[in-house]
């Protein structure tokens, strides 16, 4: 990148600081936003001799960067186009606020979180807000009901951000740091004080250097003649909206057949993050752009703003034919990496939208075309003929048609042989090293482009190489770093050495089994498209939202996981409790988390507690709104069973769950339903559920008040390790209930289930004293509204507790 295009990117980042610095100083009332912005940075640029030349011009972008004052502007030409650039960036970022005009501004309003402002007409939602702090993925937080900020608050955290800023000024102004910084000092700033605002000012800054870089380019060549007009033009396609997605990734995590699994589980997941990683930094190289510009990476995705120039489009359909050549030769068309873009103009990214469809949508339909034709368009046809004569059969991944070597009588392809030596490295490194060309001795996962390799000390490494630092931003000097989040959580051994499926199972209460959980937001897409139907998806608006979700299911999921969550869960956080918890470091592994979704294998209880312990976090996380919620599919296996049926039989009841939502209204012409769902078990056969209407999941609540209501009464869960949890009734009594469940779902309206099921109640004993009809004698009545409106008793939604209940205390 040329140091004229860093200085736009630059001045896109720190065009809007004097916001900060100025609400620090409110009560003083000294000026606008554009000169404190502009004192803030001068003050730092004019005492450091070592920056360069061009770097003095950075002040002025913070104090001309609105139209009106560009007019009073006499510097050069050149300049001054560098100046409307990083103007006309400003406006194309903050399209929401032309629905401040009629709101009340004051530096007492904090900024709304932007999960309690998505509708799918859902629920009601019902604005909140986050305080004044500094953002930091160790720690967990969610928006609150009335917040207030103050002049004072600011004036703190300003003070933080300046110890700070002067590291990056002393270090020539390096990009990563600068923007880690934003992230962590502005992500709970509005980039407006209006009372409604839900776009933090980090994401303003980061959406505005990224279309300024990217405008930069576009006018490049013509930079040095006036072309204001030309600037403010927003009818030309002047972006492009790149879109990456890999194609087969349940088929190659998950079917694996080998002793040892879970270490090859781990390495490809991590394989598949880094993959996209590589990928990302391929094309921002090449196109001479920043990390700005990638709206989002992870999960097998991402999303980048790039330039819409010749050179662009040669170089991203050149990355996309390279990664998919390497990808077929190295696993023989079981991946795939589909890339395309779609061009933008000013307007269209502006509104988010492209011939009347949210840019998600747009750029999404051509990766499933992409998708259709994979390997079509980049591998030549007598590639297929030839990998397909070959018959060789890795006994790891069952792949075939690749170059396999033997160890130990197991014959195994070069990639299975990678990921078991890194699946050992994974929990004991700090990151990994992106590498082109050689690198030190060690183990590395091979990407199309480079080498990822683990590190713990970067000594031996090449200089000028890329630093991805695992949940925890650190400065390296000779080294470019990039901060990466992984939930990489594993449940280890006294000597850290990581459980297997076995080893989980025998953690378990009662028999010795495992349990995968799977879950997802309910629909994400919906969220982007028509989700904000006041204010429209803008640019700042999605990079807001898509950033808050992939930190949940990074960041936060791993200090649940972790245990360190534990002491400080809102009371709000319910605990289905099949065991004690002083011992609160869950036996799972995550295989993946992040994006929007997650997987997690373990001991089946400790997976059970924690999925509601999920579920509920995240309706803390996202301020109660129902218009934004997570289904789930659990299920319990024997350690012994293949890892594809797991994530086979898990995946279908996770669809289950979010296939039997309630619609409850269409918006724009899409049917919206009512979600928010788990499917823990399969509970009744296809002729019974077509003759009652009932659903095989549930709610997270009705399982929650099923819970709390009956098994709290009769399971006894004792505080010590050493004493068992055990019934408060007799076992029997587990049989009868269930006994009635079978002959209330063969005939759903009639009475013999319940007489029978009372008389029974009514001869039983709880503890030996009182009559059980008087705890449980709930469970036998038949409530006439849910009849009328076709809904289950509670008697048919008591199986599944019961059943894991009675589970648990098996010896």
């Amino acid at each position: 990148m040329n140091i004229e295009a860093k200085l736009v990117a630059l001045a896109g980042l720190l065009h809007d600081i004097g916001k900060f610095a100025q609400r620090a100083e409110w009560s003083k009332e000294k000026g606008t936003h554009e000169e404190f912005g502009y004192g803030f940075l001068r003050k730092y640029i004019e005492a450091k001799s070592h920056l360069p030349e061009i770097y003095k011009k950075l002040p002025l972008f913070a104090r001309y960067h609105h139209q009106d004052e560009l007019r009073n502007y006499g510097g050069d030409v050149k300049t001054k186009n560098l100046l409307h650039i990083v103007c006309q960036a400003d406006n194309l970022s903050a399209a929401e606020r032309k629905d401040a005009k009629d709101q009340k501004f004051g530096v007492e309003n904090p900024l709304v979180s932007i999960l309690s402002s998505v509708d799918l007409g859902k629920g009601d939602t019902k604005l909140m807000f986050y305080p004044l702090r500094a953002f930091t993925p160790n720690e967990f937080f969610y928006p609150l009901d009335n917040v207030s900020t103050s002049s004072t608050e600011y004036k703190q955290l300003f003070k933080e951000f300046e110890m700070e800023f002067e590291k990056v000024v002393e270090r020539g102004f390096d990009f990563n740091y600068l923007q880690h910084l934003l992230e962590k000092y502005t992500t709970f700033i509005p980039a407006m004080i209006s009372e409604n605002n839900d776009v933090s000012l980090y994401d303003h800054l980061r959406t505005t250097s990224a279309i300024a870089l990217c405008m930069y380019y576009y006018h490049m060549g013509e930079i040095e003649q006036d072309i204001t007009g030309k600037i403010y033009d927003r009818k030309g396609k002047k972006f492009l909206l790149v879109g990456g997605d890999i194609s087969g990734i349940q088929d190659f995590i998950y079917t694996i057949t080998s002793k040892g699994a879970l270490k090859y589980l781990r390495a490809r997941s991590a394989f598949l993050e880094l993959l996209v990683e590589d990928v990302v930094e391929e094309i921002i190289e090449r196109l001479e752009l920043t990390r700005a510009n990638v709206i989002y990476a992870g999960g097998g995705r991402f999303y980048i703003l790039a330039p819409n120039t010749g050179k662009a489009k040669a170089e991203i359909e050149n990355v996309r034919q390279h990664v998919n050549r390497w990808l077929f030769d190295r696993f023989w068309g079981r991946l795939y990496f589909a890339i395309d873009y779609i061009e933008l103009s000013g307007d269209e990214l502006k509104e988010f939208k492209v011939n009347g469809d949210v840019l998600w949508s747009a750029i999404n339909k051509k990766l499933k075309v992409k998708k259709l034709r994979k390997f079509i368009d980049d591998v030549p046809e007598a590639k297929f003929i030839e990998n397909y004569l070959s018959g060789d059969e890795c006994d790891i991944c069952k792949a075939s048609g690749i170059v396999l070597e033997e160890n130990d009588g197991i014959k195994s392809c070069r990639a299975c042989r990678e990921f078991l030596e890194m699946g050992k490295e994974l929990p004991k490194i700090s990151g990994f090293v992106r590498v082109k060309g050689s690198g030190p001795d060690g183990s590395y996962y091979e990407m199309p482009f480079s080498k990822f390799y683990g590190y713990k000390k970067l000594d031996g490494f090449p200089k000028g190489s890329k630093v991805f630092v695992k949940n925890g931003y650190k400065v390296y000097d000779g080294f470019t770093s990039i901060l990466y989040y992984v939930c990489d959580y594993a449940s280890s051994d006294e000597n850290g050495k990581i459980k297997d499926f076995d080893s989980f199972a025998k953690a378990a209460i009662g028999p010795q089994k495992l349990a995968v959980l799977r879950m997802d937001v309910d629909d994400l897409g919906k969220i982007f498209s028509v989700g904000l139907p006041e204010k429209e998806g803008t640019f700042s608006r999605i990079a807001t939202l898509s950033r808050l979700l992939n930190h949940f299911f990074k960041n936060c999921l791993k200090l649940l996981v972790e245990g360190r969550l534990s002491d400080n869960l809102p009371d709000e956080i319910p605990r289905l409790s099949l065991r004690d918890h002083k011992n609160t470091k869950k036996e799972v592994v995550v295989v993946y988390s992040g994006g929007d979704d997650l997987f997690i294998v373990g001991a089946w209880d400790h997976v059970f507690e924690l999925a509601f312990e999920i579920n509920a976090l995240f309706r803390k996380y996202v301020g109660g709104n129902p218009n934004i919620t997570i289904s789930a599919g659990y299920a319990i296996f024997d350690p012994k069973y293949p890892l594809y049926r797991m994530a086979e039989v898990t995946g279908k009841r996770e669809e289950m769950a979010k296939e039997e939502g309630e619609k409850v209204c269409e918006i724009r012409g899409i049917e919206i339903k009512k979600k928010g769902r788990i499917c823990l078990a399969e509970r009744m056969t296809k002729e019974e559920k077509e003759r009652t209407g009932f659903k095989t999941s549930y709610t997270w609540e009705e399982f929650e008040r099923i819970w709390n209501t009956y098994v709290t009464k009769i399971y006894d869960i004792r505080d010590t390790k050493d004493e068992k949890s055990t019934l408060k009734v007799p076992r029997a009594v587990i049989r009868k209930i269930l006994d009635a469940r079978s002959e209330y779902v063969r005939n759903p309206d009639g009475f013999r289930w319940s007489y029978l099921l009372l008389y029974y109640l009514s001869r039983a004993r709880y503890n030996g004293k009182e009559r059980l009809v008087d705890i449980l004698g709930d469970l036998a009545k038949r409530d006439v509204e849910k009849i009328r409106r076709g809904e289950p008793q509670d008697i048919f939604l008591i199986d599944v507790p019961l059943k894991l209940v009675d589970f648990a205390i098996r010896g």
